[in-house]
């Protein structure tokens, strides 16, 4: 579980984005690279690697990323190969995964729908609009 040293996400010196503890962060974010929130995001994230949601961080609205952790509360739909509720963790929304872990006291509010296959393939690296 990454950031909470269960499981380490190999790193090869990636970049990463924190949104520390006390910061508000209102938009949508794209990203290549790892993201740790302790604060608050008001809006979409969409990551082709990890959102890291740490025990102070609150986001609320829809994830897609290759890993979701959530060690404080997500309010919005997920999509993600693999997902992990940590104990006293909230997802409130519902959830498109290939791979789900919810330890006990793990909350999780909504529907699931597993994904027959890894979306791994299908992720590309973002590139900003073009116009």
């Amino acid at each position: 579980m990454a950031i909470f040293g269960k499981t380490a996400i190999a790193s090869n010196n990636k970049q990463s984005t924190i949104i520390g503890m006390g910061a508000i962060f209102k938009g949508n974010l794209t990203l290549n690279s790892m993201i740790y929130v302790d604060g608050t995001i008001e809006g979409d994230v969409v990551s082709t690697d990890s959102v890291v949601v740490g025990k102070n961080g609150i986001l609320k609205g829809d994830v897609k990323a290759k890993k979701i952790v959530i060690n404080g509360e997500i309010r919005g739909n997920v999509v993600a190969d693999s997902i992990e509720i940590l104990a006293g963790a909230t997802l409130m929304g519902d959830m498109e995964v290939y791979e789900l872990s919810c330890e006990p006291s793990g909350r999780f509010i909504g529907h699931c729908k597993y994904i027959e296959q890894e979306l791994s393939s299908s992720y590309q690296t973002i590139e900003p609009d073009k116009e």
